[in-house]
């Protein structure tokens, strides 16, 4: 059962060492918010509302990659969906991109 589960499970496991390195990065609010953007769009997205770092952000990030993992292991045969979700990520990312306020710029 949990063979069919490899990519949900390699993902839960891997999101807690994004976030740290995530975290590393950000420097405390002094350092680089792109890593950021680029790892964590569904949670970075809310910059269009708010210009803090809160609790949605953190659980956005923390469920985003094993969601992913689900998808990948639902649709193992399907490359579509794989693509579609390469693409939806690359969007958030330049639609969050754009959003960075301005007090995370250098």
């Amino acid at each position: 059962m949990l063979r069919k589960y490899k990519w949900t499970i390699r993902f839960i496991v891997f999101t807690p060492v994004l976030i740290l390195l995530s975290f590393f990065l950000l420097g405390g609010g002094h350092g680089w918010i792109e890593p950021t953007v680029l790892l964590f769009p569904f949670a970075t997205i809310q910059f269009i509302r708010t210009t803090e770092i809160d609790l949605g952000i953190i659980l956005a990030s923390l469920i985003q990659y094993p969601v992913y993992g689900l998808v990948i292991d639902s649709f193992n045969k399907n490359t579509t969906v794989k693509l579609l979700l390469v693409v939806i990520h690359i969007l958030l990312v330049v639609l969050s991109y754009s959003f960075i306020p301005e007090q995370f710029h250098q």
